[in-house]
């Protein structure tokens, strides 16, 4: 099987996946870039995996399990119902991993699918990108962020400012938020859910928005709670190693960008009473 190196782009952080080919979906066709240095890479190969011996159990769920093996991570991933390996990924050094991939799934196999199974969102993390459900539009070269809980609204709102600001949605189900140079910024990412709106954009970030269905229009600043809890439930992360760092980066946005809670109507007025708040924001 043809090798190949792969880089990609996320959050502007270099991904490089180093093995067989793969199918590229075209959802991670636009985050392809040059080689260069990367900040995450994968090596992997296509074969048969196996657990070796001398591992120390560290945690297991009905998929999934983790052992140290000589100071070193080995996650694994079982077939379902089954003790059959899926793969095998060993972290090798800092941001390095050595993936082995089950051979009958290899039909299965494109990037896309690979990068979700090697749990590139919580990766990332550690890299300090936050992967946050929201809906995510550009409005004149700055971000807005939607989230809510499902069918809570957060793409009817982007699709008001799509309709009557002319705003771009950039993604229609995830952002990715780092903090580079002292600021927050909101990058485009790999997933999009099913709204198939998967741009590759980074922006300054205006506000993250935390919307709740109302029977009228209320605007206010989000407390540090609102915006703990809302991250916590809305953030891809490992709850074991990795709730740390979301609270962290909630409360970092919460006092550096707008952070609101919005209980708002399906209707132009919401895209007013926001913009109105806005406007008053530095």
């Amino acid at each position: 099987m043809k090798e190949t190196t792969t880089c990609y782009c996320v959050g502007g952080l270099t991904i490089a996946l180093r093995g067989p080919s793969f199918a590229e979906s075209r959802f991670l066709a636009p985050f392809r870039c040059e080689e260069a240095v990367p900040q995450i890479e994968f090596t992997v190969s296509v074969g048969h995996p196996t657990l070796p011996t001398g591992l120390t159990a560290l945690k297991r769920t009905l998929h999934t399990a983790e052992y140290l093996q000589n100071g070193r991570r080995l996650r694994v991933m079982f077939q379902e119902c089954s003790e059959k390996l899926l793969l095998t990924q060993t972290e090798e050094a800092a941001g390095r991993y050595r993936v082995c991939l089950e051979e009958v799934c290899l039909p299965l196999y494109d990037t896309n699918l690979v990068l979700k199974l090697l749990e590139l969102p919580k990766l990332l993390l550690e890299h300090g990108g936050i992967f946050l459900h929201a809906s995510f539009i550009n409005d004149r070269g700055r971000a807005i962020l939607f989230t809510a809980p499902k069918q809570t609204g957060k793409s009817t709102q982007a699709a008001l400012w799509q309709r009557y600001r002319g705003a771009e949605i950039v993604n229609g189900d995830r952002a990715l938020l780092r903090r580079v140079d002292g600021c927050w910024r909101a990058y485009g990412s790999p997933y999009c859910g099913t709204s198939g709106i998967c741009e590759n954009r980074a922006l300054p970030l205006r506000a993250v928005v935390l919307l709740r269905q109302g029977k009228r229009n209320e605007l206010r600043p989000a407390s540090a709670r609102e915006a703990a809890a809302a991250f916590l439930d809305g953030c891809t992360y490992d709850p074991e190693t990795q709730t740390e760092a979301v609270l962290d980066a909630a409360l970092h946005i919460w006092r550096e960008a707008p952070l609101l809670y919005f209980a708002c109507l399906p209707e132009e007025s919401a895209v007013v009473c926001l913009e109105n708040a806005l406007r008053d924001k530095v």
